[in-house]
């Protein structure tokens, strides 16, 4: 994924990670709309990019799959 891209992504911060979920979801959705999609693995990238260590086992299972992730 574009560095660009990620770094104007909404970040987690103080949002629950559903909102931030949801926040990310829309930013690939408007990227889409005006013609710069991206690939399911970047929207997997960006909502990995920004989360807390809390997370960092999540990541680590989600990023050592052999199947590649779908957001829907």
């Amino acid at each position: 994924m574009d560095k660009l891209k990620i770094q104007v992504c909404p970040s987690k911060k103080d949002k629950s990670v559903t909102v931030y979920v949801f926040y990310i979801k829309k930013y690939i959705d408007s990227l889409a709309t005006i013609g710069s999609p991206i690939s399911n693995d970047d929207h997997v990238e960006a909502i990995l990019a920004n989360l807390s260590k809390e997370f960092d086992d999540f990541i680590i299972a989600i990023l050592s799959k052999l199947d590649p992730c779908a957001i829907n």
